[in-house]
C-alpha cells in the first residue's frame, strides 16, 4: 500500500489525498446515511460530507447533506467507489475520533447499495484563549498560534498526519488586532501552544516580519514548554505568550553552472530547502539564474539551506537537475553558492493493452495519465513525473534524473472510470519490474502493459478470535497467475470494493497492517470468479488469534 506523503512548503497544507483511494464505479447510484449526535441525542441541521480526496475543509469538492431534526442524514446517489466521510459541527469533535467512529471516515459504496450506520457521536471541544505581545508588551496582531499534541490521538485514517490535527498546526488560528486569539473545537488530549513558525523563511522570504517559535509560558525551548489538558467541554483562559524581537534577515548570492564546464546557464529556476532541528521545508522556486547564470536570495533569516533545481512533476519537465551544498547564514550576507546541473534525461516508449484490440478501448488509454516514479542515484528523494500516452499510444517523459525507475498509474480514480490497470513492464521482449537510466543508459523501448476490465469484486470481511489495533487496518488484494495484482484497504464497516478487474480467477487476500509499516501476521485466503461487467461480492473471515502487536 502506498499512501501520499506531505511536503512543507511555502503555503500551508490543509488536506491530503491517499493514491490507493478514490476508486469511481459505474455510474448507478448508491447511497451514505447515518446519524449524528451528542451524547446519544440527535443533533439537527449539521453538515455531512462524503469526498473523494481525503480533506477537512467544509468547502472541499464533495457530497453533502444536512441532519434532519433528529440528527438522520443521507447522501445520494452516489457513483460507486471510496469515499471520506466528515462531519462539521461548530466547536463540535467526536467522542471518539477513531477508525469505528471518528471523521473523516473511510467509506465504500457499491453501485446501488445503500450504506448505513455511518453514525457520528459529538462532544463540545475545548477552547483555549489568550494573548500575544513583544517583549515590550505590545500586542502582536496576525500571528499563527498552534497546537501541537503530545498525547495520543486517535488516527481515523492512520495516514501520515492526523486529519483531525490539521486546522491546528496550519496557521489557521490567528491573534486578532488586539493581538487576543481563541482556538475552539479543541479534541481532549494534552497539547503545546505556540506562536511563530519553526521556518521562519517562510515568512520573511514573503517581505513579512517573522518572530521565532515561542512556547508557552514565553520559552523559545520546546523541552520547557508547559503542556495544557483539554477535556470536554474545557474552556482554559489566560494562556498569553511574550515572544522576542522580529528576527534579522540577510541575502544569499551565488551562480549556477553547467557541472562538467562551468559555464554559467542561465534561466535555471531553484528551490529553496531550509534544514530547522531535523526536519526540513521547501520554498518552491524561490529564484531564477540571470542571463550570467547569477542569482540573489533576500529577506532570509539565519538558518541552514541548500538550493535544487525546481522539479516539474508533468510531462515537459525541466532540462537540468543538481542540488547545492549545504550553507549556513548566520549574522552576515552569504556570496559564494554554487548551483552546479546537470543536463536530465528522457524515455521513450509505447502503452499496449495486452487483452483487447478495441479500439474504443484503446482510445482510453490517452486519458490515463502514468507515473514514472525515479529513486535516484544520488540518494535524494523520490521524484515524480505524470504523462499521458498519445492518441496513437505512444509517451515521452522528459526531465528524469539518473536512476531507478519504476512505473505505476497515477489516478485511482482513472483506473476505475477507464477500466484500464497496470499489468508489468517490458523492455525489449523483457518483463521488468523497474530500469535504470543514466547518461549512459538511455531507455526508447519500453513498453508499458496494461489490461482492461469491466468487473467489479464487493468483499466483506468478518473478523473472529479478536480485534484490530487502533493504529492497524485491514487491506484486500487479488492476483492472478499472469501476474496481475490489485489491492485497497478495507474501509471503517468492513468492507472494500476493487473495480476495473478483468475476468478471470484471482486468489483474493485480506491482511491486518500497520499502515506504511509493516504486516500483523494474519492472513485469509479465498478464490474468487470476475466476471465480465459484473459485480461479484464475498464475504471472508480473518482469524486474529495471530496477531503481532504493533
Amino acid at each position: 500500500m502506498k499512501l501520499s506523503k506531505l511536503v512543507l512548503t511555502l503555503g500551508f497544507v490543509v488536506s491530503v489525498s491517499a493514491t490507493f483511494q478514490a476508486q469511481t464505479g459505474n455510474a448507478t447510484g448508491g447511497n451514505i446515511s447515518g446519524r449524528v449526535t451528542q451524547h446519544g441525542r440527535g443533533l439537527p441541521d449539521i453538515l455531512v460530507k462524503a469526498t473523494r480526496e481525503l480533506s477537512v475543509r467544509p468547502d472541499s469538492p464533495g457530497i453533502e447533506a444536512r441532519t434532519d431534526s433528529q440528527g438522520y442524514y443521507r447522501i445520494g446517489p452516489v457513483v460507486a467507489g471510496q469515499y471520506f466521510v466528515t462531519v462539521y459541527g461548530p466547536g463540535l469533535v467526536p467522542l471518539r475520533n477513531d477508525q469505528i467512529s471518528g471523521s473523516p471516515r473511510q467509506i465504500s459504496v457499491s453501485a446501488g447499495e445503500t450504506v448505513t450506520g455511518v453514525d457520528f457521536d459529538l462532544i463540545v471541544g475545548g477552547t483555549i484563549t489568550g494573548s500575544v505581545t513583544d517583549s515590550a508588551g505590545k500586542p502582536i496582531a496576525q500571528q499563527a498560534v498552534m497546537l501541537t499534541s503530545v498525547s495520543t490521538q486517535p488516527n481515523p485514517t492512520l495516514y501520515v498526519m492526523n486529519p483531525a490535527l490539521i486546522p491546528f498546526t496550519s496557521g489557521y488560528f490567528r491573534t486578532d488586532d488586539l493581538g487576543f486569539y481563541r482556538i475552539d473545537g479543541i479534541p481532549p488530549g494534552s497539547y503545546i501552544v505556540s506562536v511563530g513558525l519553526d521556518f521562519t523563511a517562510f515568512m520573511t522570504f514573503r517581505g513579512r516580519i517573522a518572530y521565532r517559535q515561542t512556547f508557552f509560558p514565553s520559552t523559545p525551548d520546546r523541552a520547557n514548554a508547559r503542556p495544557i489538558e483539554i477535556a470536554e467541554a474545557a474552556n482554559i483562559s489566560n494562556i498569553d505568550i511574550k515572544i522576542g524581537e522580529p528576527v534579522a534577515t540577510f541575502s544569499a548570492r551565488g551562480r549556477v553552472v553547467d557541472g562538467s564546464t562551468g559555464a554559467p546557464i542561465p534561466g535555471v529556476t531553484f528551490d529553496l530547502q531550509i534544514e530547522e532541528s531535523g526536519e526540513r521545508g521547501t520554498i518552491p522556486k524561490a529564484g531564477t539564474s540571470n542571463p550570467n547564470g547569477e542569482f540573489k536570495l533576500e529577506s532570509l533569516p539565519a538558518g541552514h539551506y541548500s538550493i535544487k533545481v525546481s522539479e516539474d512533476r508533468g510531462q515537459a519537465g525541466g532540462d537540468f537537475f543538481g542540488t547545492s551544498s549545504w550553507f549556513d547564514i548566520r549574522d552576515s550576507d552569504v556570496h559564494s553558492v554554487e548551483l552546479r546541473v546537470e543536463k536530465t534525461l528522457m524515455v521513450f516508449g509505447t502503452v499496449v493493452i495486452a487483452n483487447t484490440n478495441e479500439p474504443a478501448v484503446l482510445a482510453k488509454a490517452s486519458q490515463l495519465d502514468l507515473s514514472f516514479e525515479v529513486s535516484p542515484n544520488d540518494r535524494g528523494p523520490i521524484a515524480g513525473k505524470r504523462v499521458r500516452p498519445t492518441s496513437n499510444l505512444t509517451f515521452a517523459v522528459y526531465g528524469l534524473k539518473p536512476g531507478r525507475i519504476r512505473v505505476h498509474l497515477n489516478s485511482e480514480k482513472q483506473i476505475a472510470e477507464l477500466g484500464l490497470r497496470f499489468l508489468r513492464m517490458e523492455l525489449g521482449t523483457n518483463p521488468i519490474r523497474e530500469f535504470e537510466i543514466g547518461h549512459d543508459k538511455q531507455t526508447q523501448e519500453l513498453r508499458v502493459i496494461l489490461v482492461y476490465g469491466s468487473g467489479s469484486l464487493r468483499g466483506s470481511v468478518k473478523l473472529e478470535n479478536g480485534s484490530l489495533p487502533a493504529n492497524a487496518r485491514l487491506a484486500a488484494n487479488v492476483k492472478d497467475d499472469k501476474g496481475f495484482f490489485a489491492g485497497t484497504w478495507v474501509d471503517t464497516n468492513g468492507n472494500f470494493l476493487l473495480n476495473a478487474l478483468p475476468a478471470g480467477t484471482y486468489k483474493l487476500t485480506v491482511t491486518a497492517e500497520e499502515p506504511g509499516k509493516r504486516t500483523l501476521g494474519p492472513e485469509a485466503h479465498q478464490t474468487v470468479l470476475i466476471s465480465e461487467n459484473k459485480a461479484t461480492t464475498v464475504v471472508i473471515t480473518l482469524d486474529l488469534s495471530g496477531l503481532k502487536a504493533p
